[in-house]
């Protein structure tokens, strides 16, 4: 929005017309699969397949008719032309229909399987029909017509600029307010570092500075080179010699673009890639080292991963090519009466597809046993995609080390040799630990939980709080349920109390009910919990808050209580670490009980729970639960990864404001005299690129996660209609 503001709309839709080709070559390649596959399988298919190539045709008429948006061409015609061509297209993909003709009609006495087979191709036209053609080209790029497109761009040109003014001015006051305090941040390093690296009269050549690192290191190495952004890309050719083209370059650089999986950080693997194919292409001493040899895998593991990347990372589908160079080749020798491979039941590489839905119960789920972390083993119906995934994960490994037979370094496989990896290790590890602990096997993560979530301890915290004001009625409520100061009252007893007073305060209702009905259970039961919850208020008001709260767990027996239940270890080490952050706090100078409770109301308003302790460690002989950013560089005999039915997350390209590095800041048109929001060409864009670079990422993600096991790799997903899925054989999980 800064820079020639004249024709700023003008670009932004050449940009986006940009997509349209690379759309139409994409859409061309995977019909023309699709329906080969169907001319290949049942005859029924054939008809599916010839509406397939009917469309196909106008694809490639289209792919003709794109105009190209290549500085030269939009040079020497006018971008007007260009544009005007694009509205002409647009027109015709708009007005397409497919053909009304429907397939062939089959009796009641037809072969099953050649129903199957009907149904199968007629979903697969379905798919080009409403994926392909509706959502991803007419919904894309024939909805709007180019004045629309230019007129919307027009309106919200102004409020970019206006929120570019803003982010500057923001900026400066920030840095002003740093430099007042002498604080930098890391971005401030980094940018500081560039400065002082960089010559004032051109930032392309090297300060003295910068030079003098020339001559003080002979090399200049760096590894994972794939996970930088552009200005640590401007900071190493600083320090290097490959700024100065007067000397020989210096700069040694090693990774893998496959196993970028950073972006969040603001890495930029097309900085590797650019490097790369510049290499390869280099007349000079310049060279580009593929090492492709791999000692962790087993071959049958590596084929795998071959086999799936060259279909997926191939040309035209992304930054990353999946060549000759590029695929992995096995480097180490594998005894083949060792390992998986030696048993037939046993092969190093399985899938495993899990039906999502089970049937009227798909979706519902026992909220008691999914805020305790633990599933209800008597009613898998209830289970969550993840606890099926983690039942049948627990079957496989208990049938392993149970039998004995699958060697791993020379002895039988122990749990410690199993890592379960999953994508949302934050919203999933605890279910699929709780799964696995609850089967015998003993697990351990980092990655799920919450300290201040966790049942036990939000009791514990609604005893300091009854202890600190006793007026508070959900609290009250919470302790006389839970048992922390004596034995817990039941619901009934509960409503039995409310019930003697319902206009009153809850708290009020307790005190009353203990001066009007002292002499039964209920009332025997109030007085004592009440008369302990005074002793201790006694203490805190004289002692640290951590021997007044260590008391409560000694002398109630708290600690034994929960080490009894479900899940019982991790319950005792969540209380043991909110023990230990309650001696940490009374170091500070302003303590107390009081301070203590705002400290952890402060921590949950602000979303910065605590993770909740680990019951066991990691070295221990436990299988290892873990986001696969968390594996990124280790190994591991085993490896399942789990969770690969669930939907990329793509939240980033909604909102009426978003942003994408390469396509600006992008707003959405809203018409105040028609009522209406609708995207603009700049939002349509960023949204595409933000979908196009999450989808990379994603599939980098898998990489990594399945170049993790040595000995035996197992997939693990969940769909709905898992019978469907082409060559399908779904498992149960139970």
């Amino acid at each position: 929005a800064r820079e020639s503001p004249a024709n700023y709309p003008e670009r932004v839709v050449l940009a986006l017309i940009a997509g349209l080709r690379t759309e139409l070559d994409r859409q061309i390649e995977h019909c023309e699969q699709t329906a080969a596959a169907l001319e290949a399988g049942d005859p029924i298919g054939h008809f599916y397949a010839s509406q397939i190539r009917e469309y196909v045709d106008h694809l490639r008429e289209w792919a003709s008719e794109a105009p190209s948006t290549a500085r030269s061409e939009v040079d020497k015609d006018g971008a007007g032309n260009v544009l005007a061509q694009f509205e002409s297209l647009r027109e015709r993909i708009g007005s397409f229909e497919f053909s009304k003709k429907t397939g062939p009609r089959l009796g009641k006495s037809t072969d099953p399987a050649v129903i199957a087979a009907r149904d199968a191709a007629r979903e697969r036209l379905r798919l080009v029909k409403e994926r392909l053609f509706r959502d991803r080209l007419r919904k894309h790029f024939g909805s709007f017509s180019v004045d629309e497109w230019l007129s919307g761009l027009r309106t919200t040109a102004p409020y970019v600029s206006t929120i570019v003014e803003i982010v500057l001015a923001f900026r400066e006051a920030y840095a002003a307010r740093k430099r007042r305090l002498d604080a930098l941040d890391f971005s401030d390093l980094e940018r500081l570092a560039f400065d002082l690296l960089r010559s004032k009269d051109n930032p392309q050549e090297p300060s003295e500075v910068a030079r003098s690192l020339h001559r003080r290191f002979a090399h200049v190495l760096v590894d994972e080179f794939q996970d930088i952004n552009p200005i640590q890309q401007a900071i190493i050719r600083l320090v290097s010699r490959e700024s100065d083209p007067d000397q020989a370059n210096n700069l040694f650089v090693v990774g893998d673009v496959k196993q970028s999986i950073y972006r969040f950080r603001l890495a930029e693997p097309t900085i590797f890639t650019e490097r790369l194919h510049r290499f390869r292409s280099s007349k000079t001493e310049d060279a580009a080292v593929a090492l492709q040899s791999n000692f962790r895998s087993r071959p049958e593991i590596l084929e795998a991963v071959n086999v799936l990347f060259r279909r997926f990372m191939r040309e035209g589908a992304g930054d990353v090519v999946y060549d000759e160079e590029a695929e992995l080749r096995p480097g180490r020798d594998v005894d083949p009466d060792v390992g998986p491979a030696s048993s037939r039941s046993q092969r190093p590489v399985e899938v495993h597809l899990l039906e999502r839905s089970w049937g009227h119960l798909a979706g519902q789920e026992d909220d008691e046993a999914v805020e305790r972390g633990v599933a209800d083993l008597r009613n898998p119906s209830r289970w969550a995609p993840i606890e099926r995934e983690a039942f049948l994960i627990g079957s496989r490994i208990r049938e392993w080390v149970s039998a004995g037979e699958f060697i791993v370094a020379g002895e039988p496989l122990r749990y410690r040799h199993v890592a379960v990896l999953l994508r949302a290790a934050k919203i999933n590890a605890e279910r699929m630990a709780a799964m696995l602990i609850s089967m015998g096997i003993p697990a351990y993560t980092n990655a799920g939980g919450s300290l201040f979530g966790a049942l036990e301890t939000r009791d514990v915290l609604a005893g300091l709080q009854v202890l600190d004001n006793p007026q508070q009625d959900i609290p009250l409520a919470a302790v006389l349920r839970s048992g922390i100061f004596g034995g817990p009252l039941s619901e009934d007893d509960l409503v039995q109390i409310r019930y003697q007073d319902r206009d009153i305060p809850f708290h009020q209702a307790v005190r009353e009910y203990v001066d009007r009905e002292g002499d039964d259970d209920v009332g025997d039961r109030l007085r004592a919990i009440l008369g302990r919850m005074n002793r201790y208020r006694e203490e805190a008001r004289r002692r640290p808050l951590a021997e007044v709260l260590w008391s409560i767990y000694e002398r109630q027996g708290y600690l034994a209580y929960v080490s009894g239940l479900p899940n019982g270890p991790q319950r005792r080490a969540n209380l043991l670490k909110l023990h230990e952050l309650a001696r940490k706090f009374g170091t500070f100078r302003r303590q107390g009980l009081h301070r203590f409770l705002r400290f952890v109301e402060t921590l949950e308003e602000k979303n910065q729970d605590i993770a909740a302790a680990p019951a066991i460690g990691e070295s221990d002989d436990v299988v290892r639960i873990m986001s696969i950013h968390q594996a990124k560089g280790l190994e591991f005999p085993v490896v399942f990864l789990a969770g690969l039915g669930t939907k990329f997350n793509l939240g980033d390209r909604s909102g009426s404001m978003i942003f994408e590095r390469n396509a600006g800041i992008a707003l959405r048109v809203v018409d105040t005299d028609r009522m209406i929001e609708y995207p603009s060409a700049a939002h349509q864009r960023a949204a595409d690129e933000i979908e196009r670079t999450a989808r990379e990422e994603e599939l980098r993600i898998l990489y990594v996660a399945m170049t993790r096991a040595r000995e035996k790799l197992v997939l693990v997903g969940s769909r709905n209609n898992v019978t469907k899925c082409h060559g399908a054989a779904p498992s149960t999980g139970g």
